[in-house]
């Protein structure tokens, strides 16, 4: 069996090195051992977020569990500066209070809650399984039609934005996963935005002129004589809003519903017709066969010289810098012969973990059978 995942599909077709070595290197793939400040917030966003929504925790216990773990990792990758630490804690905070306090009461009203982080696979064919986990399934209480809740975290959001969801592989997979599981049609996939800002030089004149900063109405706003604002006004102070006052009473005298529409971006339903759906199946079918034989090529080829993996899994060097500010995590690999030489040994990266439960049960079997985890590397790059 063939298991592939949305990353898997995405990462292919932004580089077919980059799904090399984050998917197949040494039958385990690699990962940056520290993970992208956007990457890592990304997904303590959403497990608050989701964890409110489930009614697992209050979103003050959602909110202090989040930046726990935030301090964790970010403290492991060094020694952030206390600025730094209390700007990030205030942008995770006002992001998950915002969503819960006017994104969630309207989704409730239109919608019942399905599942959350629901995972399950979706048969394509006899030698291909994709591996699938929703942010959220959701079911319409008028009519009893499903959608798909999508949590997207970006620094801007704007029409463009909008837009690539429209044709997106994501979209089509999960569409046709969902109605595949539920034998029922899908009314359509929601892109829920929540923008960040970018974290870019300040070019102000005031005190942060030159420094880094998240550019969020969180984080930062404008101040004279006792009174705060959100928006910029000539001759008014910027200052951190932690340094005055607590994320709630900033949210609701300084954001406001009204500012809330420029942070919270939720997106019309994105529909998807059934032929599109069967389209991609039948491309991703043989594209997947083709990386599994390109694989056995790569294997087996008996040069030393990179002939094979460069044939058969070519960089996009259009790729390497094409995040704003945060290039691809395997350009130091791709780009310094001692790091490719020895990846882990570099310290810059590590074996990948699975994040699904089809690939993880597939290498705990083949490790009872083996017995030895450099068999279960080889024989799982055989088999992923």
């Amino acid at each position: 069996m063939i298991y592939i995942d949305r990353s898997r599909i995405q990462s292919y077709d932004d580089c077919h090195r980059m799904r090399f070595l984050n998917y197949h290197w040494g039958g385990t793939g690699l990962d940056k051992k520290d993970p992208s400040l956007p990457l890592l917030e990304g997904q303590l966003i959403h497990t608050a977020i989701e964890s409110v929504a489930a009614n697992r925790y209050t979103v003050d216990e959602a909110v202090t569990f989040a930046v726990a773990d935030l301090d964790i990792a970010l403290r492991e990758i060094g020694e952030p500066e206390q600025h730094f630490l209390n700007e990030q804690h205030r942008l995770l905070d006002g992001l998950v209070r915002l969503w819960t306090k006017y994104r969630l009461p309207i989704l409730l009203q239109e919608f019942e809650i399905v599942s959350i982080e629901d995972e399950f696979e979706w048969p394509l064919d006899k030698e291909v399984s994709m591996m699938v986990r929703c942010d959220m399934i959701l079911r319409r209480r008028s009519d009893g039609t499903l959608f798909i809740l999508e949590f997207k975290t970006v620094g801007m959001a704007g029409e463009e934005w909008a837009k690539q969801w429209e044709n997106n592989s994501q979209v089509l997979s999960y569409t046709g996963a969902v109605e595949w599981k539920y034998q029922q049609p899908c009314g359509g996939v929601i892109i829920d935005g929540l923008v960040k800002g970018r974290r870019v030089k300040e070019k102000g004149q005031n005190q942060f002129n030159g420094q880094t900063i998240q550019q969020s109405p969180i984080c930062y706003c404008y101040h004279r004589d006792g009174v705060f604002s959100s928006k910029w006004t000539r001759g008014w102070d910027k200052v951190a809003t932690w340094e005055h006052m607590s994320t709630e009473k900033w949210l609701q005298m300084g954001i406001g519903e009204e500012g809330a529409r420029d942070i919270l971006i939720p997106g019309l339903p994105i529909r998807i017709d059934a032929t599109e759906i069967d389209s991609w199946k039948r491309q991703t079918i043989e594209k997947e066969r083709g990386i599994k034989t390109d694989l056995i090529s790569v294997e087996y080829d008996p040069s030393t010289d990179g002939g094979a993996i460069d044939c058969y899994f070519p960089k996009n060097y259009n790729h390497c810098r094409r995040y704003y500010g945060y290039p691809c995590k395997f350009l130091e690999l791709c780009t310094n012969r001692q790091v490719a030489n020895d990846p882990l040994g570099s310290g810059l990266y590590v074996e990948r973990t699975p994040h699904h439960k089809a690939e993880l049960d597939a290498r705990q079997s083949l490790e009872k059978k083996t017995g030895s985890t450099k068999e279960t590397s080889e024989a799982a790059d055989a088999i992923l």
